[in-house]
């Protein structure tokens, strides 16, 4: 009889970074480090820390050195080929703070993020925000990409703030779903003196004043379902989908389209942006791409999975006394 039991194990592919370590708070996994705080402080810049997942947060975290963390995605248990254990890499806050420019984030829940600094990359992870701005680019700061996230909020204020002289912002393939009580709320609001490139997005909200507003920024192959959208000075926006009149109908814009016509809406909180056959997103981008999160250059990864790092999602033993190998399924992404 074949036995299939779940792993919390991550293959680790070779890293071009000069240390990888291994953290890891649940019982009975052998890792370097069982807590954030004393992974981080024992790193050195440019380092490389994986983060097991585990049914407890690993806390906050303030960096002044540049590292590179990788998590185990979300939403695993509603997507498949993802981890076996189903538990996510989860951590508190995430503030980057001088000194650590040359940073990446990838796979991991996070509750909430501040760039202080420029030239990071905040890419493939789960934002639940629980108070404040949910990711909040402070004056001055530079050079700052956020792509392939799950980003949601479900209180008020803003989902992403980027506060004045922010350039070379690059917003692409994210899914953002803010549904406030409240009106007045910003799913993106940004200074007049800031810039950006914002594609590939779908934004969503089940309340229709949320705004998104935007300065000197090209915003191109977006999905707005639901809300409105200001394009301050300096903004030029083709090829977008509005679930009413957000865009017009000049260059390439769509208005008043049934997102049921759309998605597929099924499936996991991720899988339910998946175009439809048919859909009017299909091939309707700048230079060919498909509208939404699963066009352009960098589609959408469902759950986060980490880039380049074989998953294990399933493992199989016919069980003691047998010589037969056991077998693995994993799956890199």
């Amino acid at each position: 009889m074949k036995h299939v039991f779940c792993l919390s194990v991550l293959f680790l592919a070779g890293s071009l970074f000069s240390t990888v370590l291994i953290v890891n708070n649940m019982p009975n996994t052998d890792p370097d480090f069982t807590t954030l705080s004393a992974a981080y402080t024992a790193a050195a810049p440019g380092d490389t820390l994986y983060i097991g997942g585990s049914t407890a947060s690993y806390g906050d975290l303030t960096l002044t050195k540049p590292l590179t963390i990788i998590g185990t995605g979300y939403f695993l248990t509603q997507n498949p080929h993802t981890q076996a254990t189903g538990y996510g890499a989860v951590l508190g806050a995430l503030t980057y703070n001088s000194g650590s420019s040359g940073s990446l984030v990838s796979g991991c829940q996070i509750s909430r993020v501040a760039f202080n600094t420029s030239n990071i990359i905040f890419k493939r992870n789960y934002l639940y925000d629980i108070s404040s701005v949910g990711v909040l680019i402070a004056s001055g700061v530079s050079s700052i990409a956020i792509i392939q996230n799950y980003l949601q909020k479900n209180n008020t204020y803003y989902l992403i703030q980027a506060q004045g002289s922010n350039s070379s912002l690059y917003i692409a393939n994210n899914i953002m779903s803010y549904s406030p009580n409240n009106s007045g709320c910003y799913t993106f609001d940004m200074a007049t003196s800031s810039s950006a490139t914002i594609e590939q997005n779908v934004m969503y909200t089940s309340n229709n004043s949320v705004a998104f507003r935007v300065y000197n920024t090209v915003f191109q192959n977006n999905i707005m379902f639901g809300g409105t959208f200001t394009a301050g000075t300096g903004t030029t926006y083709f090829n977008n989908i509005g679930s009413g009149t957000q865009f017009g109908t000049l260059n390439g814009n769509q208005s008043n389209v049934n997102m049921s016509t759309v998605f597929t809406l099924t499936g996991s909180p991720d899988a339910n942006y998946t175009l439809l056959a048919g859909s009017p997103a299909i091939a309707a981008g700048v230079n060919g791409y498909d509208c939404g999160v699963f066009g352009g250059q960098a589609p959408y990864v469902l759950s986060g999975m980490p880039e380049g790092i074989p998953s294990i999602y399933q493992f199989s033993s016919p069980g003691a006394g047998f010589v037969i190998p056991a077998q693995i399924k994993a799956q890199a992404y």
